[in-house]
Parts: structure tokens; C-alpha cells; sequence
């Protein structure tokens, strides 16, 4: 009769807790992560993150690369963002130039269908802005 090692039972991956940048906090340099990261404190220079929330009072100057970018009334960005959804609340502050992801296909979809009607192409349906709660 051959043994076999038991093998355990296999680890349950852990859900991604955000990270958090406080109010007091100023970072400067690269920021990485995989999960979500909220704002309170001042970034300067490149985050790349899933989903970024800056909260009322944060700050963030430079390149912004991630999925989902809200902006919390208080909150304000400048530099470059590259987003799929921008979500913009209440007296948030918007200086940055905003590439949307995925934009050219949506664009060039709404240009076709926009034609065919004879009115203008609007990329509204890629950058949105949530109204304030």
C-alpha cells in the first residue's frame, strides 16, 4: 500500500483592504496598489491604483492611472489622469487632463451613431459625474 502526503486545504484568498493616505500625511514618489487606496492626505507624483477615492480635503498633483477615480466634495486633483470612470461630487476641484480608457472605441461607436442622426458625438457615456449626495 503506497502512502500519499496529505495536502491542506488550499488558503482562501484574502479580500484587498484599502489603503489609506491620512490628512496629515504628505506622500511624494510612485504609489502602487493592487486594491483601493483613499486619499485624505496629499499625493504628489504617479498612483496607479484599481479604485481611487480622494476624500474631502485630499489632494492629489500628477499622474493618476486607475479604473475608477471619485472625487469626494473638498477633494481636488491636477496633472493627468487615466481613468475608465471619473466620478466628480459635489465642490471638488478637477485641474488635470482626463485621458478616458477605451474612450476611442466608445467615441468612434457614438460618432457612427451620432452620423447616421446628423448631431454632434458625445463621450459622456465613458467619463461620468456622479451628482452630489
Amino acid at each position: 500500500m503506497s502512502t500519499q502526503p496529505v495536502q491542506g486545504a488550499a488558503a482562501e484568498p484574502k479580500e484587498a483592504r484599502p489603503s489609506y493616505i491620512a490628512p496629515d500625511l504628505v506622500v511624494r514618489g510612485k504609489i502602487s496598489c493592487a486594491g483601493d487606496l483613499h486619499v485624505g492626505g496629499r499625493i504628489e507624483g504617479e498612483v496607479t491604483c484599481g479604485q481611487i477615492s480622494v476624500i474631502g480635503g485630499g489632494a492629489i498633483d500628477g499622474v493618476v492611472h486607475a479604473e475608477r477615480l471619485t472625487l469626494e466634495s473638498g477633494s481636488q486633483i491636477s496633472g493627468d489622469v487615466w481613468t475608465t470612470l471619473l466620478g466628480v461630487k459635489g465642490d471638488a476641484r478637477v485641474s488635470a487632463r482626463v485621458h478616458a480608457r477605451g474612450a476611442q472605441r466608445a467615441f468612434a461607436a457614438d460618432n457612427a451613431e451620432e452620423s447616421r442622426r446628423g448631431s454632434p458625438a458625445s463621450r459622456s457615456s465613458v467619463v461620468e459625474a456622479f451628482p452630489a449626495a
